[in-house]
């Protein structure tokens, strides 16, 4: 019994003694607005967010789990930077809205986002967009809730943005790509 209780304890304490392989973080990003709209113009697909949070938050998950949140500003400023950036391969997001089709239920539409165009006076975040059968693996979760239909207007939005991995190398929009 207690050579069990050591080989436990041996065990949790090795997690903190021996050196762990490191492993590049990724990120989503989440963007909020108070409402917004989804409209045809032109030949494209356009998402506004208005009354859009002055902030991008960031976070990864294990085992790294860094949280952070960056300018809206320099989030859209540092889109097509690097060579493996958001305008090269565009993300995946997650339209996921509070008050949707029947305005008592959340909504959630899969979309790929291009060509930001961000207003910190007027508070507006507009990207192209197109409507994806299929999540990414950064928001796989959400596939089983997509409704596949949004309505034109909507109120609160929060826009889950997946990071994105170009062989095996993990980009985001502020840094350089981590290579595994």
């Amino acid at each position: 019994m207690i050579s069990i209780i050591f080989f436990a304890a041996g065990i949790f304490l090795s997690s903190f003694i021996l050196p762990q392989e490191s492993v590049p973080a990724s990120f989503l990003f989440v963007q909020t607005a108070h409402s917004g709209t989804l409209l045809p113009q032109d030949d494209k697909l356009v998402l506004t967010l208005n009354g859009v949070s002055p902030t991008t938050v960031f976070f990864s998950d294990r085992p790294n789990r860094i949280t952070g949140h960056e300018s809206t500003q320099e989030f859209v400023d540092n889109w097509s930077d690097g060579s493996h950036s958001f305008a090269i391969d565009p993300p995946n997001a997650a339209m996921d809205i509070l008050s949707g089709n029947d305005n008592d239920s959340q909504d959630i539409l899969i979309i790929e986002l291009m060509n930001p165009m961000y207003d910190a006076d007027a508070k507006t975040l507009q990207y192209e967009v197109i409507v994806l059968e299929e999540p990414s693996s950064g928001i796989s979760h959400y596939g089983d809730e997509m409704d596949g239909s949004i309505p034109e207007s909507f109120g609160e939005i929060a826009l889950f943005i997946d990071s994105m991995t170009v062989d095996g190398t993990i980009c985001s929009v502020f840094g350089p790509c981590l290579i595994p």
